[in-house]
């Protein structure tokens, strides 16, 4: 059986690939990977992916179609990206479409229904609801059509599931969204799991504290009020340094920050870092992962840390909180505000080692083994289904 997974987010999310890759080596699908984007949208080594999935054995569909105007005119975008697939391979070659979000993946996979009477699956990401229906409300009747012909609803957290129902369907529903919807949260590479820690870190009242951010040098990654939080708490005493692994347009613009701050001895860049090895490495000279972002639909990098004993700090409803009690496997803020991340770490180092043993225990649910075990049953159900 073959697969047609679409997204727009195939080249960079970290998801991809270990997700592909071990449906993959279940043997039972076929798989290929469409992929719209614009030229000089991504680095050389970003692009590398490519080539890794075809050396797995899995199709990419990579079209540098994409434009800047396709988020004003968001029908015209979907036909053109049926449309440039349509002519590039043979759609009646797949038996069920993956569509990795809502509108840009799933108005493709919709489309595609409609003319093929293929299923598919649609995916429900943080982009879907802080943008689309935030700033699109005109599309939200296209959003309910498309989820209402879907075989199967993939919410990557409970908080998104939340959030469809109070702003797609208005509190309405909610026995559709329980019946045809599915939490399904992304998986950690093995790596992580094979080489966790055996139990939580420790550190001493009074001693050094190095708290760790990985991620794409953005604006959303909020990494200027973390910054300015290590600055709130070397000026109340506290021997705090930051190390920041990524690269990213904001790289020069929070380099000057540190500088303004006269933080340079403390605030250390890495740029893009692969090997997991030395990411490790990096986790495990640091006491705190730190990432206040905003849009945040899951956040690998979060649950890597963990594994490491590192204690989170991220802002609430996005991400991996909805997967959490609170102050248990670390905080989660209301707002990315410098001072909020300050009384964070803060709260976090009064309650350092209870956390830390928490969040080694915690990250066997984002085992992929168990992840893939649930969207290959949902494969073989949506197409046996169309078939009765």
């Amino acid at each position: 059986m073959k697969i047609l997974h679409v997204s727009v987010a195939g080249i960079v999310d970290k998801f991809y690939y270990p997700f592909l890759s071990m449906i993959k080596e279940r043997g039972e699908f076929e798989q290929s990977i469409y992929i719209p984007y614009k030229k000089g949208e991504y680095t050389v080594n970003e692009l590398k992916i490519i080539d890794k999935y075809k050396k797995q054995g899995i199709n990419p569909i990579p079209l540098p179609i994409k434009k800047d105007w396709d988020r004003v005119f968001y029908r015209k975008k979907v036909h053109k990206y049926t449309r440039e697939l349509i002519e590039t391979i043979n759609i009646k070659d797949y038996q069920i479409v993956h569509a990795h979000s809502l509108f840009s993946d799933g108005g493709v996979a919709y489309l595609l229904h409609k003319k093929y009477a293929i299923p598919y699956i649609v995916a429900v990401r943080v982009t879907d609801i802080v943008i689309f229906i935030k700033y699109f409300p005109h599309l939200r009747a296209i959003g309910r059509k498309i989820l209402k012909n879907a075989e199967k609803i993939v919410f990557i957290s409970p908080s998104l599931k939340k959030d469809v129902v109070r702003y797609l369907y208005k509190n309405r529903y909610v026995k559709y969204i329980e019946e045809y919807g599915e939490v399904i949260p992304n998986g950690i590479d093995n790596f992580w799991l094979n080489n966790k820690a055996s139990s939580g870190k420790r550190i001493q009242e009074h001693s050094k504290l190095g708290i760790i951010q990985v991620s794409r040098l953005k604006k959303q990654k909020n990494i200027d009020k973390t910054i300015k939080s290590v600055y709130i708490l070397r000026k109340k005493g506290l021997d705090i340094t930051l190390d920041i692994l990524g690269e990213g347009e904001e790289r020069a613009t929070l380099e000057e920050l540190v500088a303004d701050l006269k933080l340079q001895k403390f605030v250390k860049f890495y740029g893009f870092v692969s090997d997991l090895h030395c990411i490790k490495e990096y986790y495990n000279k640091n006491d705190i992962f730190v990432m206040p972002s905003t849009g945040e639909t899951f956040g690998l990098t979060y649950i890597e840390a963990m594994s490491q004993g590192l204690p989170v700090i991220g802002v609430k409803d996005t991400g991996v909180s909805d997967f959490f009690e609170p102050n248990t496997v670390g905080c989660f803020i209301d707002r990315p505000e410098p001072e909020q991340i300050a009384e964070a770490i803060e709260k976090i180092v009064d309650n350092y080692n209870s956390m830390s043993s928490k969040c080694v225990n915690s990250v066997e649910r984002f085992d992929w083994n168990r992840i893939i075990n649930r969207y290959e049953k949902i494969y073989n159900e949506s197409i046996n289904d169309m078939e009765k």
